[in-house]
């Protein structure tokens, strides 16, 4: 029994190592005169957008499903609904996020039970899975319900069940078609010109609507067909599919909106094709039972006296989203791109119903609904800490993939967007100065990433950029010791350094301790790249060492990312110590150690998921101290072009009360074991920890001491929720800290 002991306290002494003492939190962020709601959410591209209450409050809140971009991984983002009847005001959940489970491709959020939860229709390979909302009072959780929903295509004679198809691009119609109070599908056949019909005989059957069994009521809905970015009415498709598999412009997806404009109590059509830039509407004169679509236009929301900017017009591939979003009772529209390479700012148009009960009727208000409470610059943030006005602050450089062209379509400007730190030392507040600073879109470069310092040794800090084609610039500061930087001399293509695996992620380190800032440089393949500082202190030359350091490969799955790929590096020095955090494709941040005189050896890999951050691919770290309490913080920017912000001083890092000493609980949320790690030692011996429930009921959960001021409590044996930590210490209580288990 002693061996196991033995290994599992050497275990926890090593995991203890490879977390960082930071909690979620949010960060101070003002744009154009105002605080954003939601600044640290991590941006949005490429969205699908539902309402539904997820905390049980009574208040129908948003859940969005980013895309991020052409890969099939998203990232399900929760924005809670704090504002009163007739105001969209929304602030972004980070715990509530993270409690989705993984999904691909797309997402509807929708109760298809009726028990006032939001459940999951989502793709799988071929058609469409269900995850049923299993919450209960202080948690969020979800179970597979349906692997692959099935229907039965013959249903007039001997039972046929096969998939009910659905692309991996598009977004399938899910809504009440027969009005008969459960959920019915229509999708795009395999072929992808004509819309099937699914009707759910949960209701007819069994009376209730939670069953999911549905049948082919229509394999020509409405009777039209799509392809080519058109309508033909009065045809099923049959003859068109010919011909464009003849022609070679068949097109593989589409999103299906329903919506009932007239209040008829039929359902009419909003649909966005893959391969077209504008929504068509398409008007129902039929009945629940049986649809006719007898008209059609692309000019929607043809709003009179209102120009033809404000249709629903945008690339790439758009979807809309039809609920009420400002909250005063009637059903809105927001209009999303669907993929990349399309609007990843403007990306969420919200169009106001300004109807009444017997006619919908929208009027455009803007494009940056959500988007405008939340810190984003387009596609890629790669966020650089630096005190750019030299007050003794840090201020904010984020860089980027690009915001979108909208002078030339289908194509980004990347640039350094500016936020300055207006707060103070500990209470940091970042204010937006401008998003091209510098100038840097005239470059027409794309994927600038940033890092920072003195590399010519005059007393100041210059600034070093990557690009997409694998090049490094060197931004000269001319500014001198204690001035405000002045970038004034551009060496475009400096150090003749072309990394291979393009694009280039530089990080400025001194990695052999010789006085000068080396650089390591990470790539498309997942590695880096070690280029030794080979010039005298004024005169700065890298010399390539490794193009493998460390043998570090920061690839969780090699199968859904083979296409693409990115280790963006931070080295850093904790104790005498050196560690390499690498942000990676997957969005897990991967932790390495034994880097000391080891540096064409093979590093230890410490975590591939420090603190279980995963918050969206192509993670960019930054692990500063910015509040000035000797304690780093965590920024890390992704694709979605967005920062997270996990900082020393959040929930589970506080101090006790009537003492100076800190208490660090990490990571926070956890599902597994939880790290309390007391600084003052002379409390260390007196303590007691309790874990209670909502309910107030104490968790049986063991604390185990691994050091004179640290502990290891095992959470995996509670269930997910949000639970109270209390510790106390002899005659005095230490307040309780809030727990988060996902």
């Amino acid at each position: 029994m002693r061996p196991i002991i033995v290994f599992f306290t050497i275990f926890l002494y090593w995991y203890s190592f490879s977390q960082l003492p930071v909690g979620y939190d949010t960060l101070s962020v003002i744009e154009n005169g105002k605080t954003l709601y939601s600044s640290t959410s991590g941006g949005i591209n490429y969205s699908n957008i539902y309402k539904g209450d997820i905390n049980g409050d009574g208040k129908s809140d948003i859940i969005l499903y980013d895309r991020i971009h052409f890969f099939n991984y998203g990232e399900v983002k929760c924005f809670m609904n704090i504002g009163n009847v007739g105001e969209s005001k929304y602030r972004y959940d980070y715990y509530y996020s993270r409690s989705f489970p993984k999904l691909i491709n797309w997402a509807v959020f929708k109760d298809f039970n009726n028990d006032g939860k939001i459940d999951i229709f989502t793709y799988t390979t071929g058609g469409i899975k269900v995850y049923k909302n299993n919450s209960s009072t202080g948690s969020l959780s979800f179970q597979l319900l349906k692997p692959i929903l099935y229907s039965n295509y013959n249903p007039s004679g001997n039972p046929a069940y096969v998939p009910i198809y659905a692309s991996s691009v598009g977004l399938p119609g899910i809504d009440d078609i027969d009005n008969d109070g459960d959920l019915d599908i229509l999708t795009f056949s395999s072929t992808g010109f004509s819309v099937e019909y699914h009707i759910n005989k949960s209701i007819e059957l069994y009376g209730h609507a939670d069953s999911l069994v549905f049948e082919l009521n229509d394999n020509c809905w409405g009777n039209f067909s799509e392809g080519n970015c058109s309508v033909t009415l009065n045809n099923c498709g049959f003859r068109k599919h010919q011909e464009f598999m003849y022609e070679k412009v068949y097109h593989s997806g589409s999103c299906i909106t329903c919506i009932d404009i007239d209040k008829d109590n039929d359902q009419d059509i909003l649909l966005g094709d893959v391969s077209c830039n504008s929504v068509q509407f398409l008007y129902n004169t039929g009945n629940s039972t049986n649809a006719i679509i007898s008209d059609t236009t692309k000019l929607f929301p043809n709003y009179p006296g209102k120009s033809s900017t404000n249709l629903i017009k945008l690339n790439n591939f758009p979807c809309t989203y039809y609920d009420d979003f400002d909250n005063d009772g009637k059903k809105d529209i927001i209009a999303t791109p669907n993929l990349s390479n399309g609007e990843n700012v403007n990306c969420l148009w919200f169009y106001r119903n300004i109807g009444t009960s017997t006619k919908d009727s929208f009027l455009f208000v803007r494009k940056n609904f959500l988007v405008e409470q939340t810190l984003d610059v387009g596609d890629g943030a790669m966020p650089l800490i630096i005190d750019i006005n030299q007050d003794g602050k840090k201020d904010l450089l984020i860089g980027n993939l690009g915001y979108y062209n909208t002078i030339v379509p289908n194509s980004n400007v990347s640039t350094l967007s500016y936020y300055q730190n207006i707060g103070t030392l500990s209470n940091p507040q970042y204010s937006l100065i401008t998003r091209d600073y510098l100038n840097l879109s005239s470059w027409n470069k794309l994927n600038l990433s940033p890092t920072a310092g003195d590399i010519d040794n005059d007393g100041d800090i210059d600034l070093i950029l990557g690009d997409s084609q694998g090049k490094i610039h060197w931004l000269e500061n001319t500014a001198g010791i204690g001035n405000p930087c002045n970038f004034s001399i551009i060496h475009q293509n400096a150090f003749s350094i072309n990394v291979s695996s393009p694009p280039a992620y530089p990080f400025l380190f001194d990695v052999n301790n010789d006085g000068k800032l080396d650089l390591i440089i990470g790539n498309k393949q997942n590695r880096i790249a070690y280029y030794q500082n080979v010039g005298n202190s004024s005169s700065p030359s890298f010399s390539l060492i490794t193009n493998n350091f460390g043998n570090v490969n920061a690839i969780t799955n090699p199968i859904y990312y083979a296409g693409d790929g990115g280790c963006i590096p931070f080295m850093y020095k904790e104790d005498n110590k050196l560690y390499l955090l690498c942000g990676t494709i997957s969005g897990n941040l991967f932790l390495y150690d034994q880097i000391e005189n080891n540096f064409t050896g093979n590093f230890r890999l410490l975590d591939t998921m420090v603190n279980g951050i995963k918050t969206g691919i192509r993670s960019a770290p930054q692990y500063v101290d910015i509040n000035a309490d000797g304690i780093r913080d965590l920024i890390v920017g992704n694709y979605s072009g967005g920062i997270h912000y996990f900082s020393s001083k959040a929930v589970g890092i506080d101090e006790i009360s009537r003492s100076s000493t800190e208490v660090i609980v990490f990571p926070n949320p956890t599902s597994n074991l939880l790290h309390i790690r007391l600084n003052n030692l002379s409390h260390s011996n007196s303590s007691n920890f309790s874990m209670i429930d909502l309910m107030g009921k104490t968790m049986d959960i063991k604390f185990e001491k691994i050091s004179d001021n640290s502990y290891i409590a095992d959470l995996s044996g509670i269930s997910s929720g949000i639970y109270f930590l209390q510790l106390h210490f002899n005659t005095f209580y230490y307040k309780t800290i809030k727990i988060v288990k996902p």
